[in-house]
């Protein structure tokens, strides 16, 4: 009972960090389910209570009034890494915060943490280089949900399909 009311806590204090961001209450799943209703693309947060990355993430980039205003038009949600090691597992986080920002069917578009950026281009530390992350993976979203929906069209067209089986 006492550990749940500490990782309450943790949350708590941590959602309140960021200034810019409203967060989504609920758990990953739930955002899902949100973000392909609202056809809006997702921002996943993975961080901890305990990590001093976290908190100069959420208190840099994630409190500026810019990135508030570029997370308008995204749904955004926090995991903590202690109380859900399923999906640091799942997601390979190494280093925190892991951010992964999918599209609004939850396709993967764009990522950092783990150590993936060059020297001074971290999303995580400077709110330019976030702001360029959050836009590529827009652009990278629309193209694979386009893609995707074309597939779709396809596999439903049967003339098309029928020409694909002559392969």
């Amino acid at each position: 009972v006492v550990k749940i009311t500490i990782e309450k806590r943790r949350m708590d204090k941590l959602q309140s960090r960021a200034k810019a961001v409203t967060w989504e209450s609920g758990s990953l799943e739930d955002a899902l389910k949100t973000a392909a209703a609202q056809k809006k693309p997702l921002l996943v947060e993975i961080t901890a209570g305990w990590c001093p990355f976290c908190s100069r993430f959420e208190e840099g980039p994630l409190s500026e009034a810019r990135v508030g205003e570029a997370l308008k038009d995204w749904l955004a949600v926090q995991i903590d890494a202690d109380a859900h090691p399923e999906l640091v597992e799942r997601y390979g986080v190494v280093d925190l915060p892991m951010v992964a920002l999918l599209s609004p069917r939850g396709t993967l578009v764009g990522a950092f943490g783990n150590n993936m950026e060059p020297n001074g281009t971290d999303p995580r530390t400077t709110t330019d280089a976030f702001l360029k992350a959050l836009e590529e993976a827009k652009r990278v979203w629309q193209g694979t949900d386009t893609e995707e929906d074309r597939r779709v069209s396809d596999a439903k067209d049967a003339s098309k399909m029928a020409s694909l089986a002559r392969w």
